[in-house]
């Protein structure tokens, strides 16, 4: 093999290695920098390899290599820069996607709360109780309720006034959260009115030791403008299905059990019946 042909192959192989090594500085790194460096060091080359074609007077097609790699790493550098561009824009959009859903989710777990909960107390609400007793209904799972109000409770309002009344409310509500926020659902239904949704079957005398822990509860003494009061709650009883198929029925008939309980001399309990 003669010098000159060694020479030539020695050049044709860094001319390949050198358009190897371009295009992967495109595929790894599709910045400026990358880009125009690749262009510089094949300019040179193309440069360099027209004054040796001139100075030698022979023609090479070595020339082609490098206007043919300068084309190459063009369009992939303006097609990658399109690519990321497009993708850069899509995970913009889908980050936007993902904040607007949190956003949404807040507001709609604010929502909940609202529509839920009960603003004076914070128990959660009549609407609340409707919707635990539809789902159970829709479930087919037996379920009661109990249903309850403070007996005399005018007389705070007569004597003290809305806000004393308001007070005392916030003085059961309190004690009934503290004493049953783990095992039973408690509901503010409407002023001095509070609801008790229990899942599962119990027998009469399970439910009337219940009512015996809620008594025990709301019996116990209040303290307002420095007077203490000794109140009680009548109690009414439904279950599902026996006492009604619908949130209105269950809670009437409850109701309607409660009006029973307090003709009957008040703090006690009454269970639902159509006689």
């Amino acid at each position: 093999m003669s010098l000159s042909t060694s020479v030539t192959m020695y050049r044709g192989l860094i001319s390949e290695v050198q358009v190897a090594l371009c295009v992967m500085i495109i595929l790894t790194n599709p910045n400026r920098a990358g880009y125009i460096s690749s262009i510089v060091l094949n300019a040179f080359s193309l440069i360099y390899k027209l004054v040796d074609m001139i100075h030698s007077h022979r023609i090479s097609i070595g020339f082609v290599i490098y206007i043919t790699t300068i084309i190459l790493i063009s369009i992939l550098y303006f097609y990658m820069k399109t690519s990321q561009s497009q993708h850069d824009e899509l995970q913009q959009q889908y980050e936007e996607l993902i904040t607007t859903k949190q956003i949404l989710q807040e507001k709609d777990d604010i929502l909940r709360t609202l529509a839920y909960d009960d603003k004076q107390t914070g128990m959660r609400n009549a609407h609340y109780m409707h919707l635990k007793i539809n789902e159970a209904i829709q479930a087919g799972k037996p379920f009661q309720i109990i249903y309850f109000d403070i007996d005399n409770f005018k007389q705070i309002d007569d004597i003290h006034g809305p806000k004393a009344g308001d007070q005392a409310i916030m003085i059961y509500a309190e004690r009934l959260c503290t004493a049953f926020q783990n095992r039973y659902l408690c509901t503010r239904m409407k002023s001095d009115k509070f609801a008790v949704f229990l899942d599962g079957e119990r027998s009469e005398e399970e439910l009337s030791a219940v009512i015996e822990q809620f008594r025990a509860v709301i019996n116990k003494p209040i303290a307002l403008q420095m007077q203490s009061y000794h109140l009680s709650a009548s109690y009414g009883i439904v279950s599902f299905p026996r006492d009604g198929g619908t949130a209105d029925t269950l809670l009437r008939h409850a109701i309607m059990a409660v009006y029973r309980a307090k003709g009957s001399g008040k703090n006690t309990s009454c269970f639902f019946s159509r006689a």
